[in-house]
């Protein structure tokens, strides 16, 4: 397995420290294994991409149009943060791989509206499903409900912060 970036040079403190830990060490070890969850899910996605044979970009696009849905190619240039060239030019490329299509927007016929034509990360690396089911049944019911709702939060909050970061951009 590929070595983990450390952040900042500070080992996870979630396997490390035995016995109790204060409110503050459980802050700690949230932020630093927060920030190399972030960097393991970027791996992840670019391995991904590569098993599926697309580009990292092309990818996210449709990563992003399977868990939102069809989305004009401005929303996707806003949640992805590429122009809107280049989202055609995704548009494109994934089209002419048979993973997308356009199609008339449902509420407005002047606009486009872009749609995932299959699942496109089932073929890509199976396994990963089984791995997450595996992961979550040392948790008893009550423990997933926690954990959904926090990471329910966790959405909120970052839509949040990525509102803010719009407006004072």
């Amino acid at each position: 397995m590929d070595a983990v970036p450390s952040t900042g040079g500070r080992a996870s403190t979630s396997r490390s420290t035995q016995g109790h830990r204060t409110r503050e060490d459980l802050y700690v070890a949230l932020q630093n294994d927060g920030g190399q969850l972030a960097v393991r899910l970027l791996r992840l996605l670019h391995r991904l991409a590569d098993h599926s044979g697309v580009n990292p970009t092309d990818f996210q696009c449709c990563t992003l149009l399977r868990v939102l849905g069809p989305s004009t190619p401005g929303e996707i240039a806003d949640n992805l943060r590429l122009s809107t060239g280049t989202v055609t030019g995704v548009i494109d490329r994934l089209e002419a791989r048979g993973l997308v299509e356009r199609t008339r927007h449902p509420d407005d016929r002047r606009k486009v509206a872009v749609r995932l034509v299959e699942d496109f990360t089932t073929p890509a690396r199976p396994g990963i499903r089984e791995a997450m089911i595996a992961l979550h049944e040392r948790y008893s019911e009550e423990e997933l409900a926690i954990i959904v709702d926090w990471v329910e939060r966790v959405g909120h909050t970052l839509e949040d912060l990525i509102a803010e970061s719009d407006r004072t951009r």
